[in-house]
């Protein structure tokens, strides 16, 4: 292994407006893996990092996918829509309970993980899907950031 850490960073394409409880937030989010400046086919996960700066800090579960899986849609029931195909591509899920509040942000951070991963079905990406297990209301125009420290094979 080397000892270069990565930290692929991904935002959830979520819609304005009040979510319920086991809804997916943003649809499928996707970490770039290869192809950018970095090229990788696997590693050990070690951190999750969740910026927000609506200050929601909602609770909830991401999943993490390291093969190709459907394509899910924002505000769709979770429990509804997921395929046991691709829970058999899912690697990790991080629940995020309290968040710590900033002037401009909440964040998550989860610091000890160490879940290795190998990518499936030639894909560039590591696929998450957070599914909420609050009530937040997203404004426009903010944002909820998905940052994973990875330490690759």
């Amino acid at each position: 292994m080397t000892d270069n850490f990565i930290y692929p960073e991904a935002t959830a394409k979520f819609t304005a407006g009040a979510y319920a409880a086991g809804q997916i937030v943003g649809g499928n989010i996707l970490f770039p893996i290869k192809g950018r400046t970095w090229d990788i086919s696997g590693g050990l996960l070690l951190s999750l990092s969740v910026l927000d700066n609506d200050l929601e800090g909602a609770p909830g579960t991401l999943y993490l996918f390291q093969g190709k899986i459907g394509n899910y849609s924002d505000r769709t029931l979770f429990d509804n829509v997921i395929t046991y195909a691709d829970m058999k591509k899912n690697f990790h899920e991080v629940t995020m309970g309290t968040f710590s509040t900033y002037a401009q942000l909440k964040r998550f951070r989860e610091p000890k993980i160490n879940t290795g991963f190998q990518l499936l079905d030639n894909v560039n990406t590591i696929t998450g899907l957070f599914r909420t297990s609050g009530t937040p209301s997203y404004a426009l125009g903010k944002e909820l950031c998905f940052i994973l420290g990875i330490l690759p094979e």
